[in-house]
């Protein structure tokens, strides 16, 4: 395999445009103060903590907004003060941890230090969530080692939140104290027109927002999930059909109908939500 393909399949190094250069590009100033939430307005707070027996670099935050809350993400990046034998020694550490070889650990010492943390929990004005994971970089490796994070300061906040049954997303760039607030927003209850939607059950109550949706295929996620409505829609999925060629765990099912469409359905107790993804016969 190529040294390119294991780092993908290893870190998953896609940036997504979460650069203070490309969310300029891409973002009009016009809408810079037309937020709803401030980055005061979030309690947030890093450290090394312990879950399921091991330890974890974890964030924990408070919503003291009016608003709810869909996603938060906090970008980090490198300290301009940090000292050449600091990093060299962090990313030998780094190296043992994510169990790369030193060929693929090459790129790493010509770019900055990168980590970043995620929740895409709802979270109501007033709640909190503990325990959201941090990862390396910009993959989708547990962050382990706290001496990655004392190297790094924030760069990016991205703030996704709820206001009349749309899904707004605002940026603050730390660096510039300024807030940012993308032009387009998602419905915070979206369904395919395809014939797809016609052979599941559309969620009901439920915050519902769409990565894939083209002709051959719909992909979905059902958020604000508990266990117990993950197994009701498989349930659920079942009544409709999809029994051919099952398997079932407590967290995964997946099936096709008479017809030979696809069904798969996952839950991610972290994040409390249900990916959905259905396609048609190859």
């Amino acid at each position: 395999m190529k040294k390119r393909s294991v780092l993908a399949l290893v870190l998953a190094f896609v940036l997504a445009g979460c650069s203070s250069a490309d969310i300029e590009t891409q973002l009009s100033s016009e809408n810079n103060k037309n937020g709803d939430v401030s980055i005061e307005d979030i309690d947030w707070n890093i450290e090394e903590q312990i879950r399921d027996n091991d330890r974890f670099v974890l964030m924990d935050y408070t919503n003291n907004s009016d608003v709810v809350l869909v996603g938060f993400k906090l970008d980090f990046k490198e300290k301009k003060d940090v000292k050449e034998e600091v990093k060299t020694s962090l990313l030998e550490q780094i190296q043992q941890d994510v169990g790369l070889s030193d060929e693929q650990m090459e790129q790493f010492y010509d770019r900055p230090l990168e980590m970043y943390a995620k929740s895409e929990k709802i979270v109501n004005p007033e709640e909190s969530v503990t325990g959201q994971n941090c990862y390396y970089y910009q993959g989708y490796v547990y962050l382990k080692n706290p001496d990655l994070y004392e190297l790094v300061e924030p760069d990016i906040a991205t703030i996704q939140y709820l206001k009349d049954d749309e899904i707004y997303t605002e940026y603050y760039d730390f660096h510039k104290k300024k807030y940012s607030l993308e032009e387009k927003t998602e419905e915070a209850d979206y369904w395919t027109d395809s014939e797809l939607g016609k052979l599941i059950t559309r969620p009901k109550d439920k915050i519902v927002r769409s990565d894939l949706d083209i002709e051959n295929a719909f992909s979905f996620k059902i958020e604000g999930s508990s266990q117990e409505d993950f197994e009701s829609y498989v349930e659920d999925c079942i009544g409709k059909g999809f029994t051919v060629d099952s398997l079932r765990s407590d967290m995964n099912y997946s099936a096709n109908n008479e017809d030979g469409f696809d069904l798969y359905i996952s839950y991610d107790a972290d994040q409390e939500v249900i990916d959905v993804n259905i396609s048609s016969p190859q």
